[in-house]
């Protein structure tokens, strides 16, 4: 291959390796990633947000509960009850929950 056409090449291949690095991005955030869906009546622990100061430091628990979800939307919004079967305020996201085992 001469030089010249060796620079004419050269924009096609970092055209290709540039549609190629979205997908590769994608791809192994998916291989990482464990989806995770609620039901109705599962038992489940919530993440304490935001991190308040606690006189314990680091020592502070990181999740509170257990919870019962009493409503899970497809969007990964859900209703939770404690114990007394009393309904929280505000709807949780699913991130911020783990299932108790």
């Amino acid at each position: 291959m001469d030089p010249k056409s060796a620079r004419l090449a050269q924009p096609n291949r970092r055209e290709a390796v540039d549609s190629l690095m979205p997908w590769r991005i994608n791809s192994s955030f998916d291989k990482k990633v464990k989806p995770c869906s609620f039901k109705e009546r599962d038992l489940v622990v919530k993440k304490v947000l935001p991190n308040s100061r606690d006189q314990r430091g680091k020592w502070t628990p990181n999740y509170e509960g257990p919870y019962v979800v009493k409503c899970a939307f497809s969007g990964g919004a859900l209703v939770l009850d404690d114990a007394e079967g009393q309904e929280l305020k505000h709807s949780v996201n699913a991130d911020a929950i783990k299932l108790l085992i």
